[in-house]
């Protein structure tokens, strides 16, 4: 790996080029540099210190290979103090359980013709129109949870087609191979308590066992993923429908018990989830909602669920010493329509995808001028009495560079969703320097 007087004095010999391929990629290339800061206001045994000091670099290239082909490239490094980043991504899919320090968010070309586009490589997929973390619509994909706070969309492979006209959208997905979810280690304070384990196996000892992942051959259609996404938009109306057939990411854990012993084993049952979303606009509110129904093939293994999330948000002018206020108001839960079998030996569903329990979630962002900002934002489970507060002040400096500080808190029992990171509280600093 090149050393940082090399990679220096590299840039330094492309500045030079007049004309050449350095200012070609120079125009298509945007990104971001950030030094983050994370202070616990305690003590964890997972990890070796209370502070994690991070640098993350995301860069952006966009650009075509003809008059139909355009690429887009997304690679990334990171490191931390915290031993969460090893090595160079050399996997498709990827089942890594730490991050790598070089990886890439986003690698795709795609061809467009009239009202098509065909794209082919590793792409992140969003449907959510809904504020709140977790959305129901958009939890099908797999997701970096190793800082539970600040979730990560992960990249798959996959090929998709997708039609567009001036009021219809429809895109089907196809996915080859199955990414499970990064969750954090057992060198990571996110990892939390066991869920709901230790007190289906109380009195065992336990310890954690291999991952089911499928087989990677082409052969293997069980191991295959299948999305179809529709939008319209009608009278007003940003409607639209999601079918997902596939594995679910995050999975589940099965106990294998030998005497006194417990092995905790990952499995990844496969589901079928239909979601819908509307958002619409009255007056200067924006109102929206979204709700996911979880169909778990094997009820031996899962329960079948169904989630949903409505609110607003709106933008007041006149609040004293601020240009604007925005303020987003949203309610979820979740019904349990199946649970799984009294005798299954499966348990963890949820640990890291299923918050809702009567949950009132609000944000309130002060936009004092176009450099300083601050967001209020917390939600709170009605049912487990647990939750999650943050407070973020931003400051631009210039175009280029940017600071943000906030605080992070959790409460809860240990069996509750936000509960069992209730020993995580936190101060935050990142710098951003934009390329």
């Amino acid at each position: 790996m090149p050393t940082t007087p090399s990679l220096l004095t590299l840039g330094c010999c492309l500045s030079w080029l007049e004309g050449g391929l350095w200012s070609d990629v120079a125009d298509k290339l945007q990104g971001s540099l950030t030094l983050g800061t994370y202070h616990h206001f305690q003590d964890a045994v997972q990890e070796h210190g209370d502070t994690r000091i991070e640098a993350k670099l995301e860069l952006e290239f966009d650009g075509k290979l003809g008059e139909r082909v355009r690429y887009h490239f997304t690679p990334r490094a990171y490191v931390n103090n915290m031993d969460w980043a090893t090595g160079v991504v050399d996997q498709e899919p990827e089942t890594q359980q730490n991050r790598f320090i070089l990886d890439a968010g986003e690698a795709y070309v795609r061809y467009s013709a009239d009202s098509f586009d065909l794209s082919l490589g590793r792409q992140i997929y969003r449907w959510n129109v809904a504020d709140v973390p977790y959305n129901p619509t958009d939890n099908n994909l797999p997701m970096d949870f190793m800082d539970s706070l600040n979730l990560q969309k992960m990249g798959v492979f996959s090929g998709s087609l997708q039609y567009s006209s001036e009021n219809v959208s429809l895109t089907l997905l196809a996915i080859p191979w199955f990414t499970p979810s990064r969750i954090p280690g057992d060198n990571s304070r996110w990892q939390g308590d066991f869920g709901d384990a230790p007190s289906t196996f109380m009195g065992y000892d336990l310890a954690v066992g291999s991952r089911g992942l499928p087989d990677w051959n082409p052969g293997n259609a069980g191991a295959y993923g299948f999305h179809l996404a529709s939008s319209t938009l009608l009278n007003g109306w940003d409607l639209a429908l999601n079918f997902y057939d596939g594995l679910d990411p995050v999975g589940v854990l099965r106990g294998d018990i030998a005497g006194r012993n417990v092995v905790l084993h990952q499995d990844f049952p496969r589901f079928r989830e239909t979601g819908i979303s509307y958002s619409t606009t009255w007056s200067n509110v924006e109102f929206h909602g979204e709700a996911g129904f979880h169909d778990t093939v094997d009820n031996e293994k899962d329960d079948d669920y169904l989630e949903y999330v409505v609110g607003a948000n709106f933008t007041y002018y006149s609040v004293p010493f601020t240009e604007e206020t925005f303020i987003v108001l949203e309610y979820a839960d979740e019904q349990l329509v199946q649970r799984k079998s009294a005798t299954s030996r499966y348990s963890g569903s949820g640990d890291y995808v299923r918050p809702f329990k009567g949950t009132w979630i609000a944000s309130v962002n002060f936009k004092f001028d176009e450099d300083n900002s601050l967001k209020l934002s917390g939600l709170r489970n009605q049912a487990d009495l647990d939750g999650l507060w943050r407070a973020d002040f931003s400051h631009k400096f210039n175009d280029v560079l940017k600071v943000n500080v906030g605080v992070d808190f959790l409460d809860g029992s240990s069996s509750s969703f936000f509960g069992r990171w209730r020993d995580n509280d936190r101060i935050f600093m990142n710098w951003t320097l934009f390329i």
